[in-house]
């Protein structure tokens, strides 16, 4: 499920390093989508003086509520307000009035919690349940070398269902997401669940992958790391990783 959003992440790197097409002198450009359920939001886009704040509203449709901001944007105040530094992609997420989906739990499926941020690491997605190959996924990225985890949730494949407590068996699920044949494989706890891990080393590019898997009750939870092979880096995957909480 992965590999997609690598991709997506590659492309986006790729528009983020000519993202100077977007601005013009002294003008930065905006976009804004809505992401999911009932709703707009003004300004729907434009451009706007560098440096200059522009102030986003979120206006839900009948019998929806606005939930959260995702993209360049986090959080839940609205209106927002932002500086326009660069290019912003400004993304918004509606879920119906008297039960959410898009910011804690949908049906018996409940949203992983970031309990800790590295210095100089940020929220680049945050996409809701079923956006992925049936997952929802949070990726933080560091803004100095591109180093980033990606956490996927949603419901538990077949091969786990009965083997959520079996280390062997979440191990096995760990190497069969793992993008690079592993060079470690084990089991830690994570958020307080079992969970197997598997590791490897890409001396092409000089990176570390570490595949993380777990149940947390009735959710699936795949987390795939890339990061450079420091001992800062790898530190900060490893604390990003066990400060994840329900």
């Amino acid at each position: 499920m992965k590999i997609k959003a690598v991709v997506v992440g590659l492309l986006l790197c790729a528009l983020m390093v000519s993202g100077a097409m977007c601005q013009s002198g002294t003008t930065v450009q905006y976009t804004v989508t809505v992401m999911s359920g009932q709703g707009s939001v003004s300004p729907s886009g434009g451009s706007a003086a560098l440096g200059s704040a522009v102030t986003f509203t979120a206006i839900p449709a009948s019998g929806w509520s606005f939930d959260y901001w995702g993209g360049d944007a986090s959080g839940s105040q609205n209106p927002l307000y932002l500086t326009m530094d660069a290019p912003k992609n400004i993304q918004a997420y509606f879920t119906q009035s008297g039960g959410g989906s898009g910011g804690g739990s949908t049906g018996s499926l409940q949203k992983p919690k970031i309990g800790y941020v590295p210095p100089n690491w940020y929220l680049s997605t945050d996409d809701p349940y079923s956006s992925y190959l049936g997952y929802g996924m949070i990726e933080y990225t560091d803004s100095v070398d591109e180093d980033f985890v990606q956490i996927y949730w949603g419901d538990v494949p077949a091969s786990l269902i009965g083997q959520e407590s079996n280390a062997n068996a979440l191990i096995s699920q760990a190497t069969y997401e793992a993008i690079f044949a592993p060079d470690d494989t084990g089991s830690m706890f994570v958020a307080g669940q079992l969970a197997g891990y598997a590791e490897a080393y890409e001396s092409y590019y000089d990176v570390w992958e570490t595949e993380v898997v777990f149940v947390k009750g009735s959710t699936y939870v795949d987390i795939f790391a890339a990061y450079d092979a420091t001992s800062d880096d790898i530190q900060d995957a490893i604390d990003f990783i066990e400060g994840i909480y329900f």
